[in-house]
């Protein structure tokens, strides 16, 4: 029999109680109207002439008419002439779709949310691989209806969605932290510029302010594409930050940079630029930059520091490049002695090579072992072999254990500086601090 809550979904119904029938109120309405051409060999007719009355298979029967042309197409009709929102005259089905839809994307948005936060890539090898795929299934799984609509659509989670549904973020995350800065009566400003795998440049921005409680706090802006590393265009691009930021550059009161020309020259470089565009202004050197530029002269001028250098980077080299050399090396610690890879010198930063020093002053024992076993070890041939003769030859001078050992005393205490001089907290009093301790203790 026909059932009452039928109307709440299907708001087209028109029951014939007499007959014990139903009909399509907007599909008989366009007939009688002439806004519609009636076809009497469909299926669903009957919703139009003569009656429904298969109640078995009514909602099926009412899904296939609400969805089929002649229904939508009455529905344009009706709604053009009554100049009636084509939305009004629809079912609950569309509604209920998109509330499905809904649901489908405030999932998608949490599940990118904490992919970024974890630093985890969404794709993988294909689409139907990545994290961001599997944790949509994982978490559809408790929602049969949404998990259907995911799989019947599942281009609207394409990379491209993807990366859409990132730049929201990312803008809602900027758009809050513009606002809190904007509190604030002065900016400071940070920015560096560097070289990325795909030889691009990356140019990269802090901002400085105090918040309403007084605190000191550091926002990272985002990384920005220069077309090249000049002075003119970074600083183009500064300008050009803080005006789409709605950020007035006039509150900028200081900027820190590394000591590079097209930074901080005195004729031409940015810090010059800025300074004429806001006066009274105030540049400061980074002081790990000016730490690592002194750490790097000293080696430049002290002959035995360069040759230590160049000693810890060739036998961590020697030694790692092959695994058969670093299972020798690791079988001549004694038992029960905890055994202490070698590694490699930073490239960049002169100012963080304690731990290479430090390791390589650990296992200087069972190094010693390796170079000369290695020595006696015909498979070892070539350039390597003459390599291998060379390390072994400087690893026995006392002036290599006496360089060792006045290379880890003076960039330890280095080091320590210029972790605290990259801290959250640093400041510069603290910063004053510490240098001057650094020079008391050298």
């Amino acid at each position: 029999s026909f059932k009452s809550a039928w109307f709440g979904k299907w708001k087209w119904l028109h029951y014939l109680k007499d007959v014990d029938k139903a009909l399509c109120y907007i599909c008989v309405s366009a007939v009688e109207k002439s806004l519609i051409q009636e076809e009497k060999k469909r299926a669903d007719a009957v919703f139009i002439r003569g009656g429904f009355s298969n109640w078995r298979k009514a909602t099926n029967k009412f899904r296939e008419h609400e969805r089929s042309t002649f229904h939508l197409g009455a529905v344009n009709k009706v709604a053009a002439l009554n100049n009636t929102p084509i939305s009004a005259l629809l079912s609950d089905v569309v509604a209920k779709d998109q509330k499905t839809a809904r649901v489908v994307l405030n999932e998608a948005f949490k599940s990118v949310r904490y992919l970024l936060r974890q630093g985890l890539p969404l794709r993988g090898h294909d689409h139907w691989d990545g994290n961001f795929w599997l944790m949509m299934l994982d978490r559809t799984e408790s929602l049969p209806e949404a998990r259907q609509w995911m799989l019947r659509r599942d281009n609207w989670l394409s990379d491209t969605i993807q990366n859409e549904m990132i730049e929201q973020l990312a803008h809602a995350v900027q758009r809050k932290l513009v606002q809190e800065a904007n509190c604030s009566s002065y900016f400071g400003l940070t920015a560096d510029g560097t070289t990325d795998i795909s030889s691009s440049e990356q140019f990269s921005c802090h901002l400085h302010y105090v918040n309403s409680q007084m605190g000191k706090q550091s926002v990272f802006l985002g990384f920005y594409s220069a077309p090249d590393s000049t002075a003119d265009s970074l600083f183009r691009c500064i300008v050009d930050i803080f005006l789409r930021l709605n950020l007035p550059i006039e509150k900028l009161q200081g900027y820190c940079f590394d000591g590079a020309s097209n930074m901080a020259g005195r004729i031409s470089g940015v810090r010059t630029r800025l300074a004429e565009l806001c006066p009274g202004s105030l540049f400061v050197h980074c002081c790990n930059h000016s730490l690592d530029l002194a750490l790097q002269e000293v080696a430049r001028d002290v002959s035995l520091i360069a040759e230590i250098f160049n000693f810890v980077q060739s036998v961590s080299t020697v030694i790692r490049e092959s695994a058969k050399r670093m299972s020798l090396y690791q079988s001549l610690f004694s038992e029960g002695e905890p055994v202490t890879n070698l590694a490699a010198l930073c490239p960049t930063r002169w100012c963080v090579r304690t731990r290479a020093i430090s390791r390589l002053l650990q296992g200087y024992g069972p190094l010693l072992q390796t170079l000369r076993t290695l020595q006696e070890d015909r498979t070892v041939r070539g350039e390597t072999r003459q390599k291998i003769f060379g390390l072994l030859k400087q690893a026995q001078k006392a002036r290599t254990a006496y360089g060792l050992l006045c290379c880890e005393a003076m960039f330890g205490p280095c080091e320590t500086v210029a972790k605290s001089l990259q801290g959250d907290n640093a400041s510069v009093s603290g910063a004053l601090e510490c240098i001057l301790v650094l020079k008391e203790r050298m």
